[in-house]
């Protein structure tokens, strides 16, 4: 890629301000992103740094979102296949 479409990439890394709740916020993100159209929150893959946050986001989209929505895919970084399958990298 040249310079040029670089430059007009959109970033896809956010940030939560502090005192936030990090799950309540990815949450609201990904439902106000997808608002047009809920099945693209099933097309959408949230890294996470552990199991434990996979539960966690998990539960704040039950708390959050319409009854029936597909929840998009989510990867524990940690998970060294999911790492490696993401990265595009695969075992045989």
């Amino acid at each position: 890629m040249s310079g040029t479409e670089l430059s007009h990439r959109r970033s896809r890394v956010f940030s939560v301000p502090f005192g936030t709740d990090f799950c309540d916020a990815v949450v609201a993100h990904v439902l106000d992103r997808a608002s047009d159209d809920p099945m693209a929150v099933s097309n959408i893959i949230l890294l996470l740094p552990n199991n434990r946050a996979i539960k966690s986001v998990t539960e704040a989209f039950v708390r959050k979102a319409a009854p029936g929505l597909l929840l998009p895919r989510m990867v524990a970084i940690g998970d060294l296949a999911a790492a490696a399958f993401v990265a595009g990298y695969h075992y045989t």
